[in-house]
């Protein structure tokens, strides 16, 4: 009987694992920091046009976007591992 990849304990290990593998993976990136660096900026110019009742709704905003962002990256994971394990059977 062929077992098939566990898809909560792959998501499991993902969440454990999330914030070191962004890390890993975006710690020493230039491009990366630059973007966040002008994101940043954007937001602290953003923030002082608008008034507090709009800068709470955009941080509304922007906490659904990182809740999608991080659905989007458990798929793409559990994607990835789906086809490590069948290149793995293919071996």
């Amino acid at each position: 009987m062929e077992k098939t990849m566990d898809k909560d304990k792959m998501l499991d290990y993902f969440n454990d694992r999330e914030a070191t593998l962004f890390r890993d993976e975006l710690g020493s990136n230039a491009r990366y920091h630059e973007l966040l660096r002008k994101k940043l900026a954007a937001e602290d110019a953003h923030r002082k046009m608008v008034g507090e009742a709009a800068w709470k709704q955009y941080l509304q905003l922007d906490e659904i976007c990182n809740e999608l962002e991080s659905v989007r990256y458990q798929a793409m994971y559990l994607a990835g591992a789906a086809d490590f394990e069948k290149l793995f059977r293919q071996s």
